[in-house]
């Protein structure tokens, strides 16, 4: 339901400034993730995601928002090496944004890039540690080099920040 209200929100602000760059990139981002917590359909809202990170990109380009949509886009279409450049332009627009390690993490994870998936969601939880879904990567990122008990400890703190898949994983 948030991601729904966020939705709501940042369309009323593209509608009010159709030049809000960063409005257009967070209603990329909301439309990218809402299928992963609500069940939606990606059909409907990767493409919106999609067009909505381009018009950002073509307002701005020094925003790193967009290019991590782009990136995380790209890796559900298992077009890997594109998705990394974006994931990597945008760590690179933005160092201090926890989302684009996040995600990168996510990307090193599916690709098998164990050790590369935990040190990028390591800064990821640096840069925000009360992210529930950066606690979660931590914890993948701990289950994938074989430490089972970081695993799990990490886990709990994602479960506690209210991650709604972490109990999955215990």
């Amino acid at each position: 339901d948030n991601i729904r209200k966020a939705i709501a929100l940042f369309e009323r602000a593209t509608a009010a400034d159709p030049g809000f760059a960063r409005a257009w990139s967070s209603l990329a981002a909301a439309h990218l993730t809402l299928p992963t917590y609500s069940g939606e359909p990606k059909d409907v809202h990767h493409p919106l995601a999609l067009g909505y990170a381009e018009k950002a990109l073509t307002l701005d380009p020094s925003l790193a928002e967009p290019h991590a949509v782009s990136a995380d886009l790209l890796r559900f279409q298992n077009r890997w090496s594109e998705a990394e450049q974006h994931y990597l332009k945008a760590i690179e627009l933005e160092p201090g944004n926890a989302t684009g390690y996040l995600w990168y993490s996510e990307h090193l994870g599916s690709v098998g890039k164990r050790e590369l998936c935990l040190e990028n969601a390591q800064v990821a939880l640096e840069l925000d540690p009360f992210n529930a879904g950066s606690n979660s990567m931590l914890a993948f990122g701990h289950e994938l080099n074989g430490n089972m008990d970081l695993a799990l400890k990490q886990l709990q703190v994602a479960w506690d920040l209210g991650h709604p898949g972490a109990i999955f994983l215990m």
